[in-house]
């Protein structure tokens, strides 16, 4: 059968064909299956020398397939191609001459030769000739060095394949990007594959009239935008989806209702301003002028619903930013989407569009009000000036809840604001506040419900010698410095009866302390700081003995700290262990204060004569116990009072370096996504 046998002719003005809310892959099926019927030409290979191909790129994810011996995650992708016959449809001047009537040349755009020729070029993609019942091979490079080979097709009536393939072996890394070509073609047709894990951050964006200028409540603008003038970025924009990018990283797409032929133009124009990431155009082919701009105006809250369903079943884990504007329906399509998934959805952002005439209606409260009914004012957004976006980073929007982990809204924009140079990461000198907007599950079968209760306000001291700050707050940590901190200088300066005013007098030996479990307990690692804090003893330095659970922990108490003695003492203690006979065998002098961070055993054995003096103080200061059970009333145990002087003189002596918080894992601001993608709060 010839090649013009083959060929879909798109008439120019005719009845829209419209593909509607049909799959494309299940249009390439149905075709397949009823082409005999049809008496369509028979399946036939792609060949490049007579084709026009365009392999879409696309966003991978992990899925999960039965195997024997149960599951295995591979990386899945859509592959979208279009075939189209080359050289089609040349003659197209009574069209380009009918679009420059209806924008009218005023030499605002150029000469009118220019202007012509401009148009000829963004039409020809709406008029080749589609081809259907062809197939392709497409290969896709391993990072082994190996190659998959996929078959794509056959196309359906309108030239479009549309089929899941699997990308590969899950070992491709999460972030990775792939290009994989069309077999025969030398290496000129292919797609850019990004590959994204199941959690992290993802941007779903709208394009027309939120990042880039298309004036959709005007059919001329249209016209203009689509077939005349450069595609320009909305002011503003490409700097905000920067900001996105270097604190999310998420994986980006961009769901337009603009028709699939506009694919190029928009491909370039995203490459060029913003993040590269998966377009997803609608699916309608368009017979006349009129029905191109319906294409742009016309359902596009159910078709973009669709597209974003579909999203949520690739990545369900994902937190999701959807980022839209007032003159189409996005609001209400992002509203639908969040009632459906609300812990998907965690922000919601429309531009209000404001230079074209009658947006009266488009940009009421009561619109936005309605479109979000039921959606909570903490998610949604509007917004003129994308800068003003920018104060709404990671911190505010709202993070998922976690059942042992209190979350906390962290507190820095003054800084940021007065310091613009030295905003995040850069947090000099000063207090990290954060307040409390979630309570830990566990807290409230206490008999005294949560420690800490929503909206109050807790705080971190943060060194001058740190860039960011700790992200992963649990309850133990959520007043991370101030109350091991407070603890271990009530335990030295209150119980203890040390002066922290007056230590001129003092001599090296008339002061000995011992510090038991000094690597694992954090009241502990504070207390050792404090001895050896040059403001607190300027004339000398404490003699301290530390017990350490294992000798993996000596580097802390021996290299950092500084102690004089460190004893291995495993947790629990061996049965054998006796604290009085290490002190004898030693011939140490039994010491003036301790400071016990073990428990009842320990407590015990270093009540002998030949470890502690009669006259000594000494207090037991452990952990809390579990959550969720009540203080034994029977435990010795001193209590922790406020003290802002104490906190005051703490808070110096973080900002002077002296003391400093034990933390399992730092993660500065600017590096954050991990955290964030394991769900946890800043």
């Amino acid at each position: 059968m010839s090649p013009k046998a083959q060929t879909k002719h798109v008439p120019v003005i005719q009845t829209p064909e419209r593909l509607g809310d049909r799959s494309w892959r299940r249009d390439s099926m149905l075709y397949f299956l009823t082409s005999f019927l049809r008496r369509q030409p028979s399946l036939q290979a792609v060949d490049v020398r007579r084709h026009t191909v365009w392999l879409l790129d696309n966003t991978a994810y992990l899925r999960a397939t039965p195997i024997a011996k149960g599951l295995k995650e591979s990386w899945h992708a859509e592959v979208v191609s279009i075939v189209f016959q080359k050289d089609s449809r040349k003659d197209m001047s009574k069209i380009v001459a009918m679009i420059a009537d209806l924008i009218g040349l005023d030499g605002e755009i150029g000469t009118e030769r220019e202007t012509r020729h401009q148009i000829a070029q963004r039409l020809r993609p709406f008029l080749y000739h589609v081809i259907p019942a062809h197939w392709m091979m497409l290969e896709i490079p391993q990072p082994n060095n190996s190659t998959i080979i996929h078959q794509l097709g056959p196309t359906n009536s309108n030239g479009i394949s549309s089929q899941v393939v699997n990308m590969g072996s899950h070992h491709i890394a999460d972030g990775a990007m792939i290009r994989s070509y069309l077999r025969g073609s030398r290496g000129n047709i292919a797609m850019e594959t990004i590959f994204a894990g199941p959690k992290g951050w993802l941007v779903i964006s709208d394009i027309d009239d939120t990042i880039k200028y298309t004036k959709t409540f005007e059919y001329i603008g249209i016209l203009r935008a689509t077939f005349v003038e450069e595609p320009r970025p909305i002011a503003g924009m490409p700097k905000l989806y920067s900001h996105l990018q270097r604190k999310l990283a998420p994986a980006w797409f961009y769901v337009s209702a603009s028709p699939y032929n506009l694919y190029p133009f928009l491909r370039k124009f995203i490459h060029e301003h913003f993040r590269p990431g998966t377009l997803l155009l609608r699916d309608s082919s368009w017979l006349d002028l009129g029905e191109l701009i319906k294409s742009f105006t016309v359902d596009t809250t159910k078709y973009k619903v669709k597209q974003i369903e579909k999203l949520q079943h690739r990545f369900p884990q994902r937190q999701v930013i959807c980022i839209g504007d007032s003159a189409q329906g996005d609001p209400e399509a992002y509203a639908e989407i969040y009632k459906k998934y609300p812990h998907w959805i965690r922000a919601i952002w429309i531009r209000k569009v404001t230079n074209g005439p009658h947006l009266e209606e488009q940009n009421s409260p009561e619109r936005f009000k309605t479109a979000f009914q039921g959606v909570p004012d903490r998610i949604w957004k509007v917004f003129e000036q994308p800068e003003t976006m920018f104060d709404l980073i990671v911190a505010d929007i709202s993070p998922l809840r976690q059942d042992e982990i209190y979350l906390l809204r962290t507190e820095y924009r003054t800084y940021c604001i007065l310091h613009l140079s030295k905003s995040i990461p850069q947090i000099l000198l000063h207090n990290y506040f954060s307040t409390v907007i979630s309570t830990l599950a566990a807290d409230h079968y206490k008999p005294n419900n949560p420690t800490f209760k929503v909206g109050d306000v807790v705080f971190d001291l943060i060194s001058n010698t740190r860039d960011g700050a700790a992200a992963d707050y649990t309850h133990r940590q959520s007043s991370h410095h101030p109350r091991p901190a407070l603890t271990a200088w009530q335990a030295l300066f209150t119980y203890g009866g040390l002066d922290p005013t007056n230590t001129k007098g003092a001599r090296h030996h008339e002061l000995r302390v011992l510090v038991t479990n000094a690597r694992k307990n954090e009241v502990a690692a504070q207390v050792l700081q404090l001895l050896r804090a040059p403001s607190l003893f300027p004339h000398y330095q404490p003699w301290i003995r530390a017990t350490c659970s294992c000798p993996e922990h000596d580097d802390f108490p021996s290299n950092q700290v500084n102690v004089d003695t460190v004893i291995d003492a495993a947790l629990p203690l061996p049965q054998d262990f006796d604290l009085a006979k290490t002190f004898r065998t030693n011939k140490w002098d039994p010491i003036d204060n301790d400071v016990d961070c073990t428990g009842e055993q320990m407590f015990k054995l270093a009540r002998s004569s030949d470890v502690v003096r009669t006259t000594a103080s000494s207090q037991p200061w452990r952990r809390n116990p579990p959550l969720q059970k009540p203080r034994p009333k029977n435990k010795a145990c001193s209590a922790v009072n406020p003290d802002g002087k104490a906190l005051t003189r703490i808070a110096e002596l973080v900002e002077k370096g002296s003391i400093r918080g034990r933390v399992q894992s730092i993660v500065d601001l600017t590096h954050g996504v991990d955290v964030l993608s394991s769900e946890v709060a800043i």
